[in-house]
């Protein structure tokens, strides 16, 4: 059914391959086949991955690993507040949970790690489908199971035109459309500004956004993002800072990726204690 449809879309978009540049009907249509292409994803139950954070801070180079869980069905995220670098070696520099003892201030944030725990879905589209989404954070593992109420950290899908699209060129000898789109209103929101689709399949490969994430600095840079497809469903490969990010005196951080990690997945829930819980209650840098 899938190349059905899509092979539909592509006789009614016609000659849209061989379109120059400046036709923004074909790049209009070209958009909604890549929009629509994401209705035919197909994810597993339950996604187990890492979220990755590489920066560089001065001259230190620091890289962090979150253990995440994500319930594909019902897009709720399950991070754990630690890095696998804080659990393996008790005295690795920490985010910055702070502790305290008769008033003084202990476990303090520090300069080399001022990002601090993520909590991402892998299966985030950044608005790019047509159906409207919500993702969730769960604070511990046993909240995936059971019904709660969630702090929301994305909401995407509208159906109305949001973007002019125009036909920047094509590269791969066709086979790709590189298109440029510029928000009809409120640009803060829609942030897509650049998109890489396969020609003949819509499939997204990357996208250029204004910005990422829920707050400064995080939303003062442009970000790539580059998708890879398992199994007939895409999941975020990584997400690439364009310029630095300045955290004020904790540094200003320089090539900062996030990476989506060692992705198993399966159609039942691992067991709690891979799960884990989280003490307190973090604030995870989340999608907008």
């Amino acid at each position: 059914m899938r190349i059905a449809l899509l092979a539909a879309i592509a006789l009614a978009l016609g000659t849209a391959g061989a379109a120059p540049a400046d036709a923004p009907g074909n790049a209009q249509a070209i958009f909604a086949a890549a929009r629509a292409a994401w209705a035919f994803t197909s994810y597993p139950r339950y996604a187990n991955y890492a979220v990755g954070v590489h920066y560089r801070n001065g001259e230190v180079n620091v890289a962090r690993h979150y253990d995440t869980l994500e319930d594909l069905r019902r897009d709720i995220v399950f991070a754990r507040t630690f890095s696998r670098e804080e659990t393996a070696n008790p005295g690795f520099p920490p985010h910055g949970v702070n502790v305290g003892i008769m008033g003084m201030s202990l476990n303090a944030d520090q300069p080399d790690d001022p990002i601090g725990p993520l909590a991402l879905a892998i299966t985030y589209d950044f608005g790019i489908s047509l159906s409207e989404r919500t993702t969730q954070v769960a604070q511990q593992g046993s909240e995936i199971t059971s019904p709660a109420r969630y702090p929301v950290i994305g909401r995407t899908g509208a159906s109305a035109r949001i973007y002019d699209v125009r036909l920047i060129e094509m590269l791969d000898n066709g086979s790709t459309y590189h298109l440029g789109l510029t928000p009809v209103a409120d640009p803060k929101r829609y942030r897509l500004r650049e998109m890489w689709v396969t020609a003949h399949t819509f499939i997204t490969q990357k996208i250029l956004i204004a910005a990422n994430f829920s707050r400064k600095p995080y939303t003062d840079v442009a970000w790539l993002v580059t998708f890879k497809q398992i199994e007939g469903g895409p999941y975020i490969s990584e997400e690439r800072a364009q310029g630095a990010l300045d955290f004020g005196e904790a540094g200003s951080l320089e090539d900062v990726t996030i990476s989506f990690e060692g992705l198993t997945s399966t159609s039942s829930l691992p067991p709690f204690g891979t799960v884990g819980i989280n003490d307190g209650t973090p604030e995870f840098v989340t999608e907008p």
